[in-house]
């Protein structure tokens, strides 16, 4: 199942990747997350709730809002 507009996934920082998980199914990997973003999801509890808010089938790719 592809990432949808609207759809809440769990966030976490895995080996420099952001990995977009709902359940125990990852939707999606991002290798080149900002490393602001990685910095701040180790420094937490490692993980946080995102919203898709918009997703680029050309470059296959989301933008996601940490909640």
């Amino acid at each position: 199942m592809a990432p949808s507009v609207g759809s809440d996934h769990i966030l976490q920082a895995d080996k420099g990747k952001l990995l977009g998980c709902v359940g125990n199914s990852v939707q999606f990997s991002a290798p080149n997350a900002p490393s602001d973003i990685l910095k701040a999801l180790s420094a937490g509890a490692g993980i946080a709730v995102g919203e898709i808010i918009r997703v680029n089938p050309l470059s296959n790719t989301v933008e996601v809002k940490i909640k």
